[in-house]
């Protein structure tokens, strides 16, 4: 009986020292978004949020307005990097100084979030659908759809579409594929009076270069990419 007496007044003496050391102490807590803010200026980037009950993950009646986020990165001139969470995506809202008067959103609450198809050593940004960008092993790509990508690295750029590459840059050989495609295309004939009127009749035909409008123009101005 007295060791448990004493184990009761040490408690009460440690609650009383954190009681009177911080008074307003709050622990981080799981949130609900409710309402957003956009617009530039200063104290802009935050929402409101509802304090959910953990484990349960009821729903409280305590509500904090203007919560600032954690921005991944930020400049002093408005640069930076935003993102605004969904309404109705769980976060964790912690406290500076563990005090509720100075409440900031943390991070997404992981535990409850359904996570897109990411992959170990590879960054990843995407809009949950189709729309993906991928850092990984010195190349980025950047995909939308399963038959549209782009691929970049320090030596090669390609663009891709229905399962195919449309496009290979590598080094100094887009140049002269570019300029093989606009041959092409000038030495090209079509007819430019229109159907032929029965089978066997033949209609004049010219090639792009030497006609006058906008397509042999712009072929002439860039025959060269620089």
């Amino acid at each position: 009986m007295v060791k448990e007496g004493l184990k009761f007044i040490m408690k009460q003496m440690i609650e009383n020292l954190i009681n009177s050391l911080l008074p307003h102490r709050q622990f981080p807590e799981i949130a609900k978004v409710i309402k957003v803010y956009e617009g530039k200026g200063r104290g802009k980037y935050c929402c409101d949020v509802k304090i959910i009950t953990p484990g349960s993950f009821e729903e409280t009646q305590d509500i904090i307005s203007e919560v600032p986020l954690n921005m991944i990165w930020a400049g002093n001139s408005g640069e930076g990097i935003y993102c605004l969470p969904q309404i109705g995506v769980l976060v964790v809202v912690g406290f500076i100084r563990a005090n509720k008067a100075y409440p900031y959103i943390q991070s997404i609450y992981a535990d409850k979030y359904n996570c897109a198809n990411f992959e170990k050593q590879s960054f990843l940004i995407t809009d949950g659908k189709s729309l993906k960008f991928i850092f990984k092993e010195g190349k980025i790509y950047l995909l939308n759809g399963e038959n549209s990508n782009l691929t970049l690295s320090s030596s090669s750029f390609a663009i891709g579409g229905d399962e195919a590459t449309d496009f290979l840059i590598l080094g100094d050989t887009f140049e002269k594929k570019f300029e093989t495609l606009l041959t092409q295309f000038k030495t090209h004939t079509h007819d430019y009076t229109g159907m032929p009127s029965g089978v066997g009749t033949t209609t004049p035909s010219t090639s792009l270069a030497s006609c006058q409008n906008p397509v042999a123009t712009s072929l002439s101005k860039y025959g060269k990419v620089k």
